[in-house]
Order: structure tokens, then C-alpha cells, then sequence
């Protein structure tokens, strides 16, 4: 039972001492209130969580996309109709249950 105990304990402690050493979660929003609302919530959250967060706001969704892509964002809040529109280059009209799908 010892023997359990102490590697739960330095589990614990190596994944707390891993996770304050990495490098701060970036997360991006776009220019509307709605998105520094959402934004704020995220950060609060994550920080109660022990997470390191660093805000980049105003950013446009094309410019967020490449971003994530390239791993220079790690987050952001996204709708779907936006995506839909902006980020393919479907010109059929869908069912809103359809969306989350495509």
C-alpha cells in the first residue's frame, strides 16, 4: 500500500512540475465583445486549472486558422457558420444540423 501510494505521489508531482513548465496556451479571439467575453471565461478557467494562458485578441479568422495551423495559436473560440463560409468552399446550402458535420 505504501508502495502505491508513493508512486501516486510522484505521478502527482511530476505531472504538476511538467505542467507549470510548460509553455504558456495561446489563445485567440476575434474583435467582437462576445469573443473577449468568451475569452476571458477561457483564461479564468484554464488559470484555475493551473494552466498558463497568454491572450492574442483581435485576430481574423483566416489569419487565426493559418495560425493554428502552423502551431503558433493553440486555441480559439470559433462559430460555425464563419467556417463554414470563410474556411471551405462549400456553396450549398445545408441544414443546421448538418453543419457540425462538414
Amino acid at each position: 500500500m505504501r508502495l502505491f501510494t508513493g508512486l501516486t505521489a510522484l505521478c502527482a508531482a511530476a505531472l504538476f512540475s511538467s505542467q507549470a513548465l510548460a509553455a504558456p496556451l495561446i489563445l485567440a479571439t476575434k474583435s467582437f465583445t462576445e469573443q473577449h467575453i468568451l475569452s476571458a471565461m477561457t483564461v479564468q478557467y484554464l488559470q484555475k486549472k493551473g494552466f498558463q494562458v497568454q491572450p492574442q485578441t483581435n485576430i481574423a479568422t483566416v489569419i487565426s486558422r493559418n495560425a493554428m495551423i502552423n502551431k503558433q495559436i493553440d486555441m480559439t473560440w470559433e462559430y460555425t457558420g464563419t467556417s463554414l463560409i470563410i474556411l471551405t468552399t462549400s456553396t450549398n446550402a445545408c441544414h443546421r444540423r448538418s453543419l457540425t458535420r462538414q
